[in-house]
């Protein structure tokens, strides 16, 4: 269907209503209505009054015919509300299927037939979605009285083809076909993921709200509890004592934000299902298992629950309680827990809560007691349906070998968010902030506050953790007076947080970029192209000119054992991420045998920690080392062939664990032979790397997929006398810097000492490693000696 077709049927249709909402528009009649409706109530005061004090005279008959004046001008301005209302709901209140929504049809009122676009942004919605943007009307107006070369027709419009059309796909259909407009918020900041997603936040927003307005609707009378069916249930004044509302549980204040859930549809289908009417909620500390569960008190409370549960009470167990008492010389705990069991049981209106059964069990054999063997005769019954939570491993260890339970329990697991879901839950969480911080959020800092959650919160934290984000975000830009809160401004904070660089690149940190070759050579001696190779491909990573789904950079380096490759890592830790503490080596000889990937990352039960799992997640900005790539399984080998084209992987227990904001250096001391024969007949290995690689290839030490998946294979070649005598002097430079800071100690060191250390530690073939040797038994033997024969204390000078 064109958009002239369905413009053609608004007018048909829509033309007395979009008449008076030009005449007349909402705002401005609401707020007369209200107006007038406050004069009335005021008129009809002071007529009453002078009525009572001093009959119908002729004061209080003007009063009256005034009052019943202003009255019959509210109830007219009432009864246009109500007629726009019938328009309003026209797609629900009318047997023919409409072609289009209320809100599509005023935007199609409103534009003209040369020009789609003028019509959505100046419609309400046009407006409403453009202020989430970050972008103002008068900007608009200005794009729309510029001399655009083909503004797009709505007979050249194609609209969706569901219907009724709704606006958020109307708009996404014209930003698709407008060039101009895409262009034009593209300079604006605006990409089409960001427009895309405002026009389909609104227009949900929107027709949630339409369709709670509709209370004399089938869905919401049908929901509403028959009347004095509460009194046909028991007492429960015992099982107070033992039980407390769902509401003072930790992290239910976030119910609001979880009514959308879509486990929470799972969570009541479970609930009424014939196989048992128990669930086990299997969720993390911070998945959102305790905000669904008040989530679904709320939506008892306020019938928006299914009818069989409408009349259900929701309380949680305090068994902390009963455990506290029964070790206090109290009741035992089994006699506790049957009473408070038993009059759930006969109050026949109970939805029973167990925070923390895992922890429950743990208690209960301290005690000497079996609390599923407590629990069991109870829960199975159909008059005491009841939800225990419990975190994902201690499922796994304590209650699934069980299996107990199981037998009248439904599994329901709390998902990790993915990056669309995170959009609707940081959209349902913000705007309740909006209006206690007077700060709106704008759409594209949802959608980077999402991305980041996605990226740097694990997925079973990922939904609580979220939400406080996105408050503690919001929570600063009021502080600061902000007057919205951006994507910058969510990048920024989240930087901070979690100690990545998600903002663009400071000036500082453009200049250390630039200069990287410099800052990198003081610390690494003659490897000047590996360093150039790593610091190009730095370059790009953070300039954002290659794809953000891989690491900052993954790189091979070969060479002989002693040559730079493990302190080009370490300079890049402490020239690029701020210290050489932020370097994470993996030796990977520990790597080996069957168990090795396991390690990595993790295993089902959860038994198995996997390191590199937990280290990406605990410092994800890094230098990653894993030494002796080689020695490593073929598996480990898949995996990180995953990470470096992906930036990410699966851990054991099915979690995305993120690595795009990682430096992954491998080191490997393969065809080191050959490097060693191009350096002695005076050629450079660096210039042979194709040969040296077809060799690694060819000897079947690493695949070609492999190879290919990192950013560079970077060949270390042996060091020269030369080389090796500029590290002595750093290292010499070094430890006399060190004793005159720890001890007050100045050192001369001859030229005698220094050639004798030279002569000694000069081993081509295992590059400086012999070289800290000699500076140890030789330079700090005689100072050590020297100090000692001569009493040096602070302030002194010892000369070897």
């Amino acid at each position: 269907m064109r958009g002239a077709q369905a413009q053609a049927w608004v007018w048909k249709v829509f033309t007395p209503v979009m008449a008076l909402e030009a005449w007349l528009p909402t705002p401005l009649r609401r707020m007369i209505t209200k107006v007038v409706g406050v004069a009335t109530l005021l008129l009809a005061a002071v007529a009453a009054i002078l009525v009572a004090v001093g009959g119908l005279n002729a004061i209080s008959r003007v009063a009256v015919g005034l009052t019943l004046i202003v009255l019959s001008g509210w109830l007219l301005l009432a009864s246009l509300e109500w007629f726009r209302r019938w328009y309003y709901y026209y797609e629900y209140d009318n047997t023919q299927e409409p072609l289009v929504t209320f809100e599509t049809a005023h935007v199609l009122y409103l534009t003209p037939a040369h020009d789609a676009t003028a019509g959505l942004l100046r419609s309400y919605f046009g407006v409403t979605m453009l202020a989430r943007l970050g972008v103002s009307f008068a900007d608009a107006e200005a794009f729309l009285f510029d001399a655009r070369r083909s503004p797009i027709a709505l007979e050249a419009l194609a609209l969706p083809p569901q219907k009724p059309a709704r606006v958020g796909s109307y708009a996404a259909a014209l930003y698709r076909a407008d060039k101009a407009l895409q262009l034009w918020l593209s300079q604006r900041g605006v990409q089409e993921g960001d427009f895309t997603e405002a026009a389909m936040l609104i227009d949900t927003l929107w027709e949630e709200r339409k369709r709670s307005q509709r209370w004399w609707s089938r869905e919401h009378i049908g929901r509403l509890p028959p009347f004095g069916r509460a009194l046909s249930y028991g007492q429960r004044y015992i099982l107070d004592r033992f039980t407390l509302p769902i509401a003072v549980l930790p992290g239910a204040a976030q119910a609001e934000v979880f009514r959308h859930r879509p486990e929470l549809l799972e969570l009541e289908n479970a609930l009424l299902s014939e196989a048992g009417r128990n669930v086990l909620l299997v969720g993390d500390a911070g998945s959102g298992a305790v905000p669904l569960v008040a989530a679904l008190a709320q939506a008892i409370e306020e019938g928006r629950a299914m009818p069989e549960l409408l009349d259900r009470v929701v309380l949680a167990l305090d068994w902390e309680r009963m455990i506290s008492g029964a070790k206090g010389g109290g009741a035992p705990l089994e006699e506790q827990c049957a009473t408070a069991l038993a009059q759930a049981l006969h109050a026949g209106n109970i939805l029973l809560v167990v925070p923390n059964l895992p922890g429950f069990l743990e208690a209960g054999r301290t005690l000497g007691v079996d609390v599923i063997d407590l629990l069991e005769p109870y829960i199975t019954r159909p008059e005491l349906p009841a939800i225990l939570l419990t975190d994902r491993a201690r499922f796994e260890t304590a209650v699934r070998p069980d299996g107990r339970l199981l037998r009248s329990a439904a599994v329901v697991e709390m998902k990790g968010e993915d990056y669309a879901s995170l959009i609707w839950l940081v959209w349902n969480a913000v705007l309740p902030l909006e209006r206690r911080y007077r700060v709106p959020f704008l759409i594209p800092a949802i959608r980077a506050l999402a991305e980041i959650a996605e990226r740097y919160i694990p997925a079973q934290q990922r939904a609580e953790r979220a939400v406080a984000l996105a408050e503690r975000i919001i929570a600063q830009a009021a502080a600061q007076r902000r007057s919205v809160v951006d994507a910058a401004f969510v990048r920024e904070v989240a930087s901070q947080m979690f100690s990545v660089p998600l903002a663009a690149p400071t000036r500082e940190e453009r200049q250390t970029l630039l200069a990287l070759e410099v800052l990198l050579a003081r610390e690494v001696v003659g490897q000047e192209e590996a360093v150039r190779v790593v610091a190009q491909a730095l370059r790009r990573a953070r300039a954002g000119v290659r794809g953000k789904e891989r690491p900052v950079g993954s790189f091979l380096f070969l060479g002989p054992t002693g040559v730079g490759k493990t302190q080009t890592a370490k300079a890049l830790a402490k020239v690029l991420f701020g210290g050489a503490d932020r370097m994470v080596r993996f030796d990977m000889t520990e790597y080996r045998g069957p168990d090795a990937l396991a390690r990595l990352i993790g295993d089902p039960t959860g038994r198995i920690v996997g390191r590199l799992a937990s280290a990406l997640r605990d410092t994800p900005f890094a230098v990653y080392l894993l030494d002796e790539f080689e020695k490593t399984e073929s598996e480990v080998h898949d995996l990180f062939l995953q990470i470096f084209d992906e930036g990410r992987f699966t851990d054991g227990q099915g979690q995305a664990v993120y690595a795009r904001d990682a430096v992954f250096i491998a080191t490997s001391n393969a065809a080191s032979d050959i490097v060693w024969e191009f350096f002695q007949k005076g050629e450079s290995p660096t210039a042979r790397r194709e040969e040296i690689i077809h060799t690694i290839v060819s000897r079947g030490i690493f695949k070609p997929e492999l190879l290919n998946r990192f950013d560079a294979v970077v060949v270390f070649h042996p060091l020269s006398r030369e080389h090796t005598a500029e590290i002595a002097r750093r290292m010499v430079g070094a430890f006399v810097e060190r004793l005159r800071l720890e001890k007050g100690i100045t050192v001369e060191v001859s030229d005698e000492t220094f050639s004798e250390i030279l002569a000694q530690g000069y081993e081509p073939r295992f590059g400086a490693r012999p070289m800290r040797r000699a500076v140890q038994d030789i330079l700090e033997q005689k100072v050590a000696d020297a100090i000692l024969a001569q009493g040096a204390q602070s302030g002194a000078t010892v000369r070897v």
